[in-house]
């Protein structure tokens, strides 16, 4: 934003717009991230909770 002849006028901030990109790319990528390891973890604590019903562990027997 400037003032020029007594106007204001006002203009894009390039600086403002590659943060923001930069920052949306980032979160995107962070995104990505957390999906992978939250279906790693869910495929494990699935993984567990068949094999102790299949052992028993908590009283029942497959």
């Amino acid at each position: 934003m400037k003032c020029e002849n007594g106007q204001l006028i006002i203009t894009s901030d390039v600086n403002k717009a590659q943060e923001q990109e930069a920052k949306t790319a980032f979160m995107d990528e962070e995104i990505k991230k957390r999906k992978v390891r939250y279906q790693n973890e869910k495929e494990e604590i699935t993984a567990k909770y068949v094999a102790e019903q299949s052992s028993g562990c908590y009283g029942k027997k497959a």
